[in-house]
């Protein structure tokens, strides 16, 4: 029987039930169920072509108001992804939500110097450093990395399947080699590495249970000390960024972090702004001095 969707809450059940949503990423998953969750409880006993933007647009509101706009943003995504699934199915409802107002997100403008990367080094362990030297190599995310295997490394590149862009990517060159020479030295010191085997495991060879936990307590210790040391802490998504920045090509940052275009690289993950020449001294200035 075609499924039901009288209810928000019952497009909601029809989704959850669909390929589309079992096909997600793990934490990507649980962060759409705390979407629907909160979804549901605003409009799930109303029908779907019963919501306005009007009613999307002062939910919005107020998600921005409790939670933050990036939360807000995230809850718009999802929504949008329920009336998406609702159009499959045939249905002639609209979709509310390309009408609204986005709240604004102020970018995230942080940059890891060189020189604070090496204080940072100074920080950690063996194979903290290791994993690190591997993200600046190829400004992979770190899902990305949790999921390689020795299967994917074939003496010269580094094959790597799609993420969120969908670009399956082959890594080469002296800095990926190197990279992972340290994570064989780091991770499996005197094991042989099998086909299946992850780079990134733990001290007894097996593998992380899932990315969140991959070196979180290492990665804790270090930032304490670098914290300590009187600097601003950074994220891990900042060595992402830094990957893009110090590339000068636009286009080559692009591949490298697997964007479907250079504007999405140069908006969000190029962050040392432009450089321009400042006005000539001129006679006004000199009657300052």
């Amino acid at each position: 029987p075609a499924p039901s969707h009288d209810t928000v809450e019952a497009l909601i059940a029809d989704y959850r039930a669909g390929g589309d949503h079992a096909a997600l990423a793990a934490r990507t998953r649980a962060n759409y169920e705390l979407c629907l969750g909160r979804i549901a409880a605003v409009f799930g006993a109303v029908a779907p072509g019963a919501v306005t933007t009007a009613d999307v647009q002062h939910w919005c509101g107020e998600c921005a108001r409790r939670h933050g706009p990036a939360t807000a943003r995230r809850m718009l995504g999802v929504l949008s992804v329920l009336y998406r699934h609702l159009a499959r199915a045939g249905s002639g409802v609209a979709n509310p939500v390309p009408g609204v107002r986005k709240p604004p997100v102020q970018a995230r403008t942080r940059y890891v110097t060189d020189p604070e990367l090496g204080l940072f080094a100074a920080g950690c362990d063996r194979r903290l450093r290791a994993y690190v030297a591997l993200k600046l190599a190829t400004g992979l995310r770190r899902s990305q990395i949790w999921a390689l295997t020795w299967a994917r490394w074939d003496g010269r590149e580094l094959h790597v399947v799609g993420a969120k862009g969908g670009y399956a990517t082959r890594y080469h060159g002296a800095g990926v080699a190197a990279a992972v020479a340290e994570v064989r030295a780091a991770f499996h010191d005197g094991r042989q590495c099998r086909p299946g085997d992850r780079l990134i495991c733990t001290a007894t060879g097996q593998p992380f249970s899932s990315a969140d936990t991959m070196l979180r307590k290492q990665w804790r210790r270090a930032m304490a000390a670098f914290r300590d040391a009187g600097c601003e802490p950074f994220f891990e998504h900042d060595l992402r960024a830094k990957v893009a920045t110090d590339v000068d090509d636009v286009r080559r940052a692009q591949m490298l972090l697997g964007h479907t275009t250079p504007a999405v690289t140069e908006a969000h993950y190029r962050r040392r702004g432009r450089r321009v020449r400042s006005v000539a001294r001129g006679r006004q200035a000199d009657l300052w001095d």
